[in-house]
């Protein structure tokens, strides 16, 4: 029987439409629908208008059945997985160095002691066989720190002073101060000549930003100052010729930087005749 002798609907597919499910449910035959449609096979998309022939009888089993061309099975296609991204690592921190030119008057020693370095770091890493031994207009090669990175955790730092003075705090005679409104430990600190760190410790603060109005806080006398050196500490060189700051530190046991300090030296060159102290 032709095909345009049967009623049809209009069905727009739906996700999870079937032309076999649509047969069933419109009581008609897959292939009906399908030549209502000329499609060649039975894929469908989603939105898609389809004529359905309804109310259409199953063909008889005793007619010579029409070939149907039965479409390939179509390819599942395969998930291409996703490559994982390689981390990329982090730099490791180098040091840079500094390159410092030889100037009149320059020792190994004094350089060592202006860029916190050592002698034999500076001899090392520059090939110098005779530490004694410099030429004006020599570059040397000087080490510097590595970088540290940053830490993840940082402390907050405590708020700054108010630029107006604040009101000076009662001193109590029993070495006692009760908190007042408005007062904050490093006040408290500057007032009675004391460290921070040191009213914590005393008072047995968990948090020194903390403070309480009307807390009573104990407050111990300033350590004394040690004692300046005395003569007795010192004894007297009469430099002479050929000296130099790193023969005195490996005579006299004593590092370049104590001799430097105890004879108020900056440029670290020494004279013929020059009388210096050298802490014992």
């Amino acid at each position: 029987r032709d095909i345009s002798a049967y009623e049809t609907v209009v069905h727009t597919v739906v996700s999870g439409d079937t032309v076999s499910g649509l047969a069933i449910a419109y009581n008609s035959q897959v292939a009906a629908i399908l030549q209502a449609n000329e499609l060649d096979s039975s894929l469908i998309v989603v939105g898609q208008d389809l004529i359905i022939p309804v109310d259409v009888p199953a063909p008889d089993a005793s007619a010579t059945p029409t070939a149907t061309n039965t479409p390939p099975p179509t390819a599942t296609p395969t998930a291409t997985p996703t490559p994982t991204p390689t981390p990329t690592p982090t730099p490791t921190p180098t040091a840079t160095p500094i390159f410092y030119t030889i100037q009149g008057g320059d020792t190994l020693g004094g350089i060592a002691l202006i860029f916190d370095t050592t002698i034999t770091e500076l001899a090392r890493l520059n090939g110098i066989v005779n530490p004694d031994v410099l030429s004006l207009g020599q570059v040397v090669v000087i080490p510097s720190p590595i970088p540290t990175a940053t830490p993840y955790m940082t402390i907050t730092p405590l708020p700054p002073l108010p630029q107006t003075p604040a009101p000076p705090i009662p001193l109590d005679p029993e070495r006692t101060y009760t908190v007042q409104e408005g007062d904050t430990l490093d006040e408290i600190a500057q007032h009675f000549d004391v460290e921070v760190d040191f009213l914590v410790e005393l008072n047995e603060l968990e948090n020194p930003r903390l403070i309480s109005i009307g807390q009573v806080l104990q407050i111990a006398a300033p350590p004394p100052p040690p004692p300046a050196p005395s003569e007795a500490d010192f004894i007297e060189y009469t430099v002479l010729p050929g000296d130099t700051f790193n023969g005195l530190q490996i005579r006299f046991g004593r590092s370049i930087a104590e001799i430097a300090e105890a004879n108020g030296m900056t440029n670290l060159v020494l004279t013929p005749g020059q009388v210096l102290k050298i802490p014992q």
